[in-house]
């Protein structure tokens, strides 16, 4: 039966990413029940299917400015801009509950005065152990005032203890694909590929990849590496392969979306984050039966996946010895990797997607009463 409370998602995109690619998924199955409308704050294309069924609004203001530090004033500008856009579709539409899974996003709703019959669930998807500390000590704030977070690990939601106990839940992301309908994997077609995707950024540990894989490159010379997406660390990723003299074996590609689908056919797929909430890509390449190597990154995500290691190798986090051999391993033993590739693929029933809404709708009923 569908009921006419609205909902109003608020993401800066519906482009390439883990987060938009669960808000969409989201947004279908609640507009089922709902009136659910979304809100984007970037002028960027959408890669993502939306039932026809949702308005989407895009008020193109998102600033990435920092709001701390020698920009500050600028910062802040522009984010006193965003929440004033955000401010005025939520009196236009009106939404009975907000939902939010970005930092920024959240920043901008809680320094309007949040309209009364109004709620906001926000959807944790960092690490909290990496926050900078002013975003640790705005969380906390927020998470008082705020009536619901969702979280995607156990740690995570630990990290808060009791400010969010009576009003938090741990939910999974669901197994989901992209366009990998009809895209099989062919164990004889396997490719000398390994491949990595996110943003170029400190956390997701790109520079990790490249050190470890340089120093197995000898060993493997048939091999290449691909690493999909952009960022502020290009130039430092670009810089650090010269330096290994890597520039034919390790290439830099712009991202994509189906980066799993169009590698259905590579020998690994890797994971070398720092930190990583629940990594959505893990779980594409675990559906689509790639071998997978991961890093035991903050606060849990991938060991969950894993299976802690079971499922797929688990190296230790930050540490580029661990990586090297894990990946050593892993192109030295191909049918071992078949195993894990298998068992990992048998694990998903955790993450069916009528599960998974399930969980996020009893959390919206009890809000929405």
């Amino acid at each position: 039966m569908r009921v006419n409370e609205r909902i109003l998602l608020i993401h800066p995109s519906l482009g390439i990413g883990g987060a938009e690619k669960i808000i969409a998924f989201l947004a279908n199955e609640l507009s089922t029940i709902y009136n659910v409308t979304i809100l984007t704050l970037k002028g960027t294309q959408q890669t993502l299917d939306v039932s026809e069924n949702i308005p989407i609004e895009c008020r193109p203001c998102y600033s990435e400015k920092p709001i701390f530090g020698k920009n500050m004033l600028s910062g802040l500008r522009d984010l006193k801009r965003m929440s004033n856009e955000i401010s005025q579709v939520i009196e236009e539409t009106t939404p009975k509950l907000v939902i939010c899974f970005d930092l920024r996003i959240l920043l901008a709703i809680n320094i309007q005065k949040i309209p009364t019959g109004t709620k906001i669930l926000f959807s944790e998807r960092a690490d909290p152990f990496e926050n900078p500390f002013y975003w640790a000590y705005l969380l906390k704030k927020f998470y008082k005032r705020i009536d619901y977070i969702v979280f995607q690990t156990n740690e995570a939601r630990a990290f808060y203890g009791d400010i969010v106990s009576n009003k938090s839940a741990v939910i999974a992301n669901p197994a989901l694909l992209r366009v990998l309908e009809g895209v099989v994997r062919d164990e004889s077609e396997s490719l000398p590929v390994l491949f990595a995707a996110g943003r170029f950024q400190h956390r997701k540990g790109f520079d990790i990849l490249i050190n470890a894989f340089a120093q197995i490159a000898d060993d493997f010379p048939d091999y290449i590496v691909k690493l999909y997406g952009n960022g502020e660390e290009i130039d430092m990723l670009m810089k650090l392969i010269r330096y290994h003299h890597m520039e034919e074996r390790i290439h830099i590609l712009e991202p994509i979306n189906g980066v799993v689908e169009k590698n259905i056919n590579a020998t690994l797929f890797v994971i070398p984050s720092r930190s990583e909430g629940i990594p959505n890509i893990l779980i594409e390449a675990m559906v689509a039966g790639i071998p997978s190597v991961a890093t035991d990154c903050s606060p849990g995500g991938a060991k969950m996946l894993s299976g802690n290691g079971e499922y797929c190798l688990l190296a230790e986090n930050d540490d580029v010895d661990s990586l090297r051999d894990k990946l050593s391993f892993a192109l030295s033993h191909p049918n071992d990797m078949k195993k894990y590739a298998l068992k990992a693929k048998q694990s998903l029933d955790r993450f069916d997607k009528d599960k998974i809404f399930t969980e996020w709708k009893n959390v919206i009923a009890h809000l929405i009463g």
